[in-house]
């Protein structure tokens, strides 16, 4: 379970990472980086990008302020 970040380096007596960590880790950077829900959803290879948001749903706080940034910038709730 844990062999990806035993081979990466990552795992130590205190905490271990394993696949499905760095992947969560990939695609909230992902999102951070300005990647939309449907190209995040091609990175996590999820058939529906419905699995990606409901995954991924918990932002960090970063993010979320660039969202409804955006998201004001365009006139929504205008």
């Amino acid at each position: 379970m844990h062999r990806a970040g035993d081979r990466a380096g990552l795992n130590d007596s205190r905490e271990r990472v394993g696949l499905h960590d760095l992947r969560h880790t990939l695609i909230g950077l992902a999102f951070e980086h300005g990647l939309t829900l449907p190209e995040a959803s091609v990175l996590a290879r999820h058939a529906n990008p419905r699995v990606t948001a409901q995954v991924y749903a918990g932002l960090p706080e970063k993010t979320r302020e660039r969202v409804v940034a955006k998201l004001a910038e365009s006139g929504f709730g205008a």
